[in-house]
């Protein structure tokens, strides 16, 4: 009995080890200056959102097809406030894209990280 305790505890000690490996990676992904954000926006990982891109986003955030985004669906850290024209909670799709206009501080129709994340 007591080298099978042994064995489960050196099994238990492993798995420990290999979820705290797994968590110490999660700083590679989640950084303090939005590349985790802008990536998941910028699915052609070309530096810029197109306006494809960012429609694509609204369609995937809105998760429960009714519309528009709401504060759950929404998956940026911060903004949402100010893309909420209407303070109503909710994101339409003319305040979403009023905020690829408004941010596209160099008219090119894309958005740069820099545009994004002022």
């Amino acid at each position: 009995m007591g080298k099978f305790k042994g064995i489960i505890c050196a099994v238990a000690f492993a798995a420990f080890s290999m979820t705290a490996a797994g968590c110490d990676e999660a700083d590679d992904i989640i950084d303090d200056d939005g590349d985790a954000e802008f990536n998941a926006i910028d699915t052609s990982n070309d530096g810029l959102v197109s306006g494809a891109e960012w429609n694509a986003a609204f369609d995937a955030w809105d998760v429960n097809a009714d519309g528009v985004v709401d504060q759950n669906e929404y998956l940026l850290d911060d903004g949402f406030g100010d893309l909420d024209g209407d303070a109503n909670a909710v994101l339409t799709d003319a305040e979403w894209n009023s905020a690829m206009v408004d941010w596209d501080l160099d008219d090119n129709g894309f958005l740069d990280e820099d545009e994004m994340f002022i």
